[in-house]
């Protein structure tokens, strides 16, 4: 499927008739072709003509603009690394790691490689899509059978419940501060998304992260 998917998106991008964009990502976790799509979210929409004209960051990469991209490219460098990341690299990211898929902030070395993130970058990238996309994380919740009224999973360092976080900006207040233009789309992407990959967050070493 993933192969059929690269074909028909390298016949038709950037228009993309077929409306398989979307499922690129998830397919490619399936595939564990980690490495592949976080190239493909930081280069495609230059060389594809996503981004003539256009003046924001989103229009530079896909995984500022499509939510499912977003969370997908930080679970492939969870999922790449094979075991629970340290706890110890939260503390050291900061603003500028979370803000440098910016084009006028300078990248880390895996993004303009086009690796998979790790370590640091990786923190960043999920806390970026926390950030852009709150209203996913709701729904992603949902499909990955996490009861928010229970308790945190064995060995996380939160002892918070999700109903908690929630409750809580960027969560709580993230429908005023959703694209004034894209919204609606950003929403139904979402859903899309949670319903695709949700049992991919749903072990308990990825909800502990």
């Amino acid at each position: 499927a993933l192969e059929v998917c690269k074909f028909v998106l390298a016949s038709t991008l950037p228009r993309d008739p077929a409306h398989v964009l979307p499922a690129f990502d998830f397919l490619c976790l399936r595939s564990k072709q980690y490495d592949a799509l976080a190239r493909f979210a930081s280069h495609v929409a230059p060389e594809c003509g996503f981004s003539a004209g256009g003046t924001s960051s989103a229009s530079k990469r896909v995984d500022l603009a499509l939510p499912g991209f977003a969370y997908s490219v930080a679970l492939a460098g969870f999922l790449k690394g094979g075991s629970a990341p340290s706890t110890e690299l939260l503390g050291q990211v900061g603003v500028a790691d979370v803000i440098s898929a910016s084009p006028e902030v300078e990248g880390s070395g895996e993004e303009e490689a086009g690796l998979a993130p790790s370590g640091v970058a990786m923190h960043a990238q999920l806390m970026r899509a926390l950030l852009l996309f709150p209203l996913a994380l709701r729904p992603l919740l949902d499909e990955a059978g996490v009861q928010l009224q229970g308790a945190a999973p064995g060995g996380s360092t939160s002892r918070e419940r999700w109903a908690d976080l929630l409750a809580q900006p960027p969560f709580s207040d993230a429908a005023e501060f959703r694209h004034t233009q894209h919204a609606a789309v950003h929403g139904r992407l979402s859903g899309v998304y949670a319903k695709r990959a949700g049992a991919l967050w749903r072990p308990d070493l990825v909800q502990r992260w």
